[in-house]
């Protein structure tokens, strides 16, 4: 049986295979933007779905290189879900204390143990209330850590847990018609220029963790679910739409826009320069020598100062008593 998914799939690839760039619509050209920098006219794009792969659904092969794209729609968030122990290690393998790690085995089993052997099970928000302090300190260490959060970004969303397997270059979420594409890049921008450390629950930049099946205070049915953890974006779709919309693909692209830019700069800036000099080359012969323009200057810095003085004055006078000011006065 096709679910949505597969049949999103489906449609990719045959709007792309065997295609050149400018035999597509918008849509998919936004998706061969995102993965190639300089798309090429005559260049035929191959698609192709990969069935064994982790995070892409389907492999691009264009201009001599093979890139993945992870695709989403519908009301999909989830974009990992693993043994929590593995996610912990890999956080471990990346710097995060042990202090951190125990946080997160604490909050995922909640029986008070690091192993689920505990005999009662909390629910998940009994869990946070108890574990307040130690979730705020972990968050601190987890999302002040910038580059962290850029290896778990790229672990969940396009590289996943194999590291010999082909690995996603961006990920798409809409449907046959319409959606929005972003590539790791993109994420990596929206990271460095967004804070992350002010929502309450266990986190890692944008993505939240969760346990895959608490079973809090019933009996567990699935042993394994409960060893796996839940990584997800509540708001993927708006996730994926803002990045795609507010961060250029491509490092080069910046470069070439603050070029750009100061190039702007300059050139306007002597466009105006020549303008107004030639606007005012002669002026200075209506104004005549001893124009009086000295004698106003000294006019008006002659009242200021008596302002000034006269300020003084009042200011005294409401501080001190009457024969007070009459000594100041008299100094």
């Amino acid at each position: 049986m096709r679910t949505d998914g597969t049949k999103i799939e489906d449609s990719i690839i045959r709007e792309l295979d065997g295609k050149t760039y400018y035999q597509l619509d918008q849509n998919y050209r936004n998706i061969i933007d995102t993965l190639w920098e300089f798309p090429d006219k005559d260049e035929i794009i191959h698609c192709e779905n990969t069935k064994n792969c982790i995070k892409p659904d389907v492999m691009i092969t264009y201009k001599g290189e093979r890139k993945g794209l992870s695709i989403k729609s519908g009301n999909a968030h989830v974009v990992q879900t693993q043994y929590v122990k593995t996610f912990a290690k890999f956080l471990y393998d990346h710097g995060v204390s042990k202090e951190t790690l125990k946080t997160l085995l604490l909050v995922h089993y909640g029986d008070g143990t690091c192993n689920g052997t505990g005999k009662e099970r909390l629910e998940h928000q009994e869990v946070y209330t108890l574990l307040k302090d130690r979730v705020k300190a972990a968050n601190d260490e987890l999302n002040n850590n910038f580059e962290l959060m850029k290896e778990v970004v790229d672990y969940c969303i396009f590289d996943g847990v194999d590291p010999e397997a082909d690995k996603a270059e961006a990920i798409y979420f809409g449907d046959e018609v319409f959606g929005y594409c972003a590539n790791r890049y993109q994420f990596h921008k929206w990271i460095d220029r967004k804070p992350w450390t002010y929502m309450n629950y266990l986190h890692v930049g944008p993505i939240m963790i969760r346990a895959h099946a608490r079973y809090a205070k019933k009996k567990i049915l699935d042993p394994d679910a409960r060893e796996h953890c839940t990584l997800y974006l509540p708001n993927l779709a708006n996730d994926v739409a803002y990045v795609s919309r507010h961060y250029t693909p491509f490092a080069s692209a910046y470069k070439r826009m603050d070029d750009n830019y100061k190039s702007f700069k300059e050139n306007i800036f002597k466009e105006h320069d020549e303008f107004m000099d030639e606007l005012f080359k002669d002026d200075s012969k209506l104004a005549p020598e001893n124009s009086g323009l000295e004698q106003d200057l000294e006019k008006d810095r002659v009242k200021n100062q008596f302002e000034s003085e006269k300020d003084e004055d009042e200011d005294i006078f409401v501080r001190c008593s009457l024969s007070e000011f009459s000594k100041k006065r008299k100094k």
